[in-house]
């Protein structure tokens, strides 16, 4: 499951994702995010990504993912946010995935109101 939104007023573009992506959805998610990072100026916005209840995904959907943090270190955002993950096994999963690129433009927090 995942929602993504742009807040006009907070200036904050939210991405929210939890439970284990299939493929399908994964591919939705990633065809969405783009679709969506094209209605805002991410210059004046910033990234708060909440997948503290995201679950490994399955080696199909890591390329999927790969796309993902490739958008969100590829936007201008002001800056970026991640919500540490409940699940050590994921949060060791993405970084894998986003290597150093992604510890050195994330960062990590709490909560959502430490964003904000």
């Amino acid at each position: 499951m995942y929602k993504i939104e742009a807040d006009s007023t907070k200036k904050v573009f939210k991405v929210t994702a939890s439970g284990m992506f299939k493929l399908d959805e994964a591919h939705a998610f990633v065809d969405e995010l783009a679709r969506k990072i094209k209605t805002i100026d991410p210059k004046k916005y910033t990234l708060i990504i909440n997948a503290k209840d995201q679950k490994p995904s399955g080696a199909d959907v890591v390329p999927v993912q790969e796309k993902a943090i490739k958008i969100y270190l590829d936007t201008p955002f002001i800056k970026r946010y991640s919500i540490v993950m409940d699940s050590f096994i994921t949060t060791q999963q993405i970084k894998r995935i986003g290597k150093n690129e992604l510890l050195d433009n994330f960062i990590f927090i709490q909560n959502e109101s430490e964003a904000l």
